[in-house]
């Protein structure tokens, strides 16, 4: 659906824009379940959340694809390649580290965290 969006209406860059934010709100709505304790904030930010990985993540690989032009077939491929393996990568890490961030910290800490590193990288 959202790269429909995209497609026709948007752009990618615009619709992983609009959809970051419904991202950072669900994440803020997760974080802040984990402090307050509220079966709703969880809810709400599980459906955000799904709402913003949804319109992010079908946009992300074909903006960065189209950078290229049709005279780097290589360098696409190479950059396809390195952008999946960038995010098992990550998903491998975040495996390993969110569980230690809940174990020393808390929840919210480690729900917080993805949502600062969105923010700001």
């Amino acid at each position: 659906f959202c790269a429909v969006i995209s497609d026709s209406k948007l752009g990618n860059f615009n619709t992983i824009i609009l959809f970051s934010i419904f991202y950072i709100f669900g994440g803020c709505c997760l974080s802040l379940s984990a402090t307050y304790l509220s079966i709703n904030l969880v809810f709400i930010g599980l459906f955000l959340l799904s709402i913003g990985m949804g319109g992010i993540k079908p946009c992300v690989l074909p903006l960065g694809a189209d950078q290229f032009t049709e005279n780097q077939q290589v360098k696409r491929k190479e950059f396809i390649n390195l952008f999946y393996f960038s995010v098992n990568v990550g998903s491998t890490l975040s495996f390993i580290i969110s569980p230690k961030l809940k174990q020393y910290f808390c929840y919210t800490i480690a729900f917080a965290i993805p949502v600062v590193l969105l923010i700001f990288g």
